[in-house]
């Protein structure tokens, strides 16, 4: 963090769901996936700050994801 191009989201567990979220709560990206690791290409977004969800069978976990 910060990212420009591709965002890595890594999990020990398997991943369900990664969501991206403008700070107004509008979605930016939402996509269902099945895999420990996911490649976020973020090169089309605006610069600026995002919130990144990301659900795998433990539970929900939302972070900050910058876009420079």
């Amino acid at each position: 963090n910060p990212a420009s191009d591709i965002s890595v989201i890594r999990s020990d567990t398997p991943l369900n769901n990664v969501a991206l979220y403008s700070l107004t709560g509008k979605t930016i990206f939402n996509k269902n996936i099945n895999s420990n690791e996911y490649q976020l290409d973020v090169s089309s977004y605006s610069k600026g700050m995002y919130l990144l969800s990301v659900t795998n069978t433990k539970g929900t976990s939302t972070s900050k994801l910058i876009v420079d």
